[in-house]
């Protein structure tokens, strides 16, 4: 993506709602203080970063409802659909746009149970409309994904590279 800003990614668009051309953000838990004070953010159309005012942001779930100016309908926000969300950096804390992030640094940490046996290996992270998935390869050789729950997570352990998670039963296939 294009631009003269040095830009910091703060979370997703996952698609368009609504009447009034809404949009419904996922942002990354480490940005959610900057919400309230957003006045811009920036969205890529045809490889290059466009500014647009924010005209209201409010919390719906785990998610945040978003109204930019000038988008007024659902034809004129379904382009929007899946497509990262950005910030000028200068407006991002430098702790907060230099943050450990899942989607970089999970790929080959071991994925645990709670009593730290292996389940397999992390061999990539992909933002799924809802959520982050763990693509997750197993002893066996055989890809299972896992949904990126907060709420999941027993240790997160950087030095030794491994994820423990308490997982739903099923989950995992059976070897």
């Amino acid at each position: 993506m294009r631009s003269h800003l040095p830009l910091a990614e703060i979370g997703h668009i996952q698609k368009a709602i609504g009447r009034r051309g809404e949009l419904k953000v996922r942002f990354e838990p480490e940005f959610v203080p900057l919400i309230p004070s957003l006045r811009f953010v920036f969205v890529e159309i045809h490889g290059l970063a466009v500014p647009f005012r924010v005209e209201w942001i409010h919390p719906h779930g785990d998610d945040y409802r978003l109204k930019l100016k000038s988008i007024d309908t659902p034809e004129a926000a379904h382009p929007f659909g899946n497509t990262p969300l950005w910030v000028e950096e200068a407006l991002a804390p430098k702790a907060l746009h230099t943050g450990w992030r899942p989607d970089k640094f999970l790929p080959g940490y071991a994925l645990c149970d709670p009593h730290s046996q292996t389940l397999g290996y992390i061999q990539k992270v992909e933002q799924y409309p809802q959520q982050l998935m763990l693509f997750v390869e197993d002893l066996h050789g055989e890809v299972f994904l896992v949904p990126f729950v907060d709420e999941w997570i027993v240790q997160l352990d950087r030095d030794a590279h491994r994820l423990c998670m308490r997982l739903p039963e099923g989950l995992v296939p059976q070897s």
